[in-house]
């Protein structure tokens, strides 16, 4: 603890720094420079709202030798004053110089790497370089193998663009600050070709007469004429409803519905543009004014009357339990009768209607009474009787007359109950 105390002591007498102080002596460093840095812990005693704390402190020798550093001018590669002096080529130097090349024409020739220096937005950093010879040799063959495309000729209309007799929207705003995007609305406009750039490749560009915009710029300079009834308005001969409004607060946004009406042009203000709005007569609406004011105000509903209180506890009256009716006296065993049982009325017996054949005994193909006696197989479906079952389903190809799915075999029903159709069922899992 004493040695933290006695380097917190350096750290006043400037022998040693923090990294705040060291900040506030070099303002060239900052929170990371002193990361490399040798540091030993020194206690900071307690001050103002900080409370005693460990803090990283660091000899004011490898600060200043640490300044020193990054003070001294880096070294620049040789390599990279090459490529300043022209002696040697990047690929964007390259393809600037010679617009026939691209990104692929320096695959097969030989490269060194060069380190860019630092700049104001970029760290340094390795690019590859190329010898101007092989540069110079490279775009000599390109040119050989693919002669020189004839110039592209330049759209009339933007020579005069560039001659200002037209203008485009960014020229013309260019010129005349006063004018936005959506001022050339109403302008009439013949598209020009933009020839191509390094940037950007030739598009199609709206251009107006230099006559057409000089004219729209000297009708935005003219002051706008305000409508008269708007002048009427603020001389208070009309009112709009929030004017009546504000003048007689009697008034509601309904009350001038049914008043007679003009549209008066409210001018621009600020930010907001020329609005149309209704305005009101001045007589009209001192007139319904005074009657709103002559109606007698609406009277107030009646109070309902508040309910008796109730009385204390100790004065309410205490109700009575309700009467228990004597329950009749037994009757003694041997005198009690006993009820006979009710007689039931016999009914008589009605012939049963001959039962009809179920259509689940009928077989599905002769239709024959109660002869569903073979199970088609794999379907499981017991649908038809001995004698069709071996006439119609046998021969090979047949399909069951229920599912329409092909049979393999039928099966007749032993009365095993519901074991047959199980067994069909489960075996067209199996493989035979």
């Amino acid at each position: 603890m004493e040695a933290k105390v006695a380097r917190w002591r350096e750290v006043e007498s400037g022998a040693r720094y923090t990294a705040a102080t060291a900040m506030a002596r070099y303002p060239r460093l900052n929170k990371d420079s002193c990361l490399g840095l040798l540091c030993e812990i020194a206690r900071k005693p307690t001050s103002g709202t900080h409370h005693t704390c460990d803090v990283k402190t660091y000899a004011a020798a490898d600060v200043k030798a640490l300044v020193a550093r990054l003070a001294a001018p880096e070294p620049v590669d040789p390599l990279w004053l090459q490529v300043e002096s022209g002696a040697r080529y990047t690929q964007k130097t390259a393809m600037a110089r010679y617009p026939q090349l691209n990104w692929d024409s320096f695959d097969v020739l030989p490269s060194e790497i060069a380190t860019k220096p630092k700049s104001f937005k970029q760290w340094a950093r390795d690019v590859k370089t190329y010898s101007a010879a092989d540069i110079d040799e490279l775009a000599a063959a390109q040119a050989k193998k693919k002669p020189a495309a004839a110039p592209v000729p330049i759209d009339p209309l933007w020579r005069e663009v560039e001659s200002g007799a037209r203008y485009t929207q960014t020229t013309a705003i260019a010129r005349y600050p006063q004018l936005s995007k959506g001022s050339f609305g109403g302008l009439p406009s013949t598209v020009a070709r933009k020839p191509w750039t390094t940037a950007n490749g030739a598009i199609d560009v709206k251009t107006y007469s230099a006559a057409d915009i000089d004219k729209l710029v000297a009708q935005l300079a003219a002051p706008v004429p305000i409508d008269p009834l708007w002048l009427e308005v603020e001389s208070g001969a009309r009112y709009t409803a929030t004017k009546a409004m504000a003048r007689y607060p009697q008034l509601t946004t309904g009350s001038v519905y049914d008043l007679p009406s003009e549209i008066a042009r409210k001018p621009k203000t600020g930010i907001r543009g020329a609005i149309d709005v209704k305005t009101y007569s001045a007589a009209d609406i001192d007139a319904l004014a005074a009657a709103r004011a002559k109606k007698p105000a609406a009277a107030a509903p009646p109070k309902k009357k508040r309910a008796a209180a109730a009385p204390p506890p100790e004065k309410r009256a205490v109700a009575a339990p309700p009467k228990k009716k004597r329950a009749a006296a037994a009757a003694p065993p041997e005198k009690r009768a006993v009820a006979a049982p009710p007689k039931k009325r016999a009914r008589a017996k009605q012939p049963e209607p001959p039962q009809e054949p179920k259509e689940e005994d009928e077989c599905a193909i002769c239709f024959a009474d109660a002869s569903r006696t073979h199970l088609c197989f794999p379907c499981g479906h017991k649908c038809v009787c001995a004698s069709c079952a071996s006439t119609h389903l046998s021969a090979s190809g047949s399909r069951c007359p229920i599912c329409r799915a092909e049979i393999t075999a039928t099966v007749q029903d032993r009365s095993f109950g519901g074991a047959a159709v199980a067994f069909a069922r489960f075996a067209q899992f199996w493989t035979w």
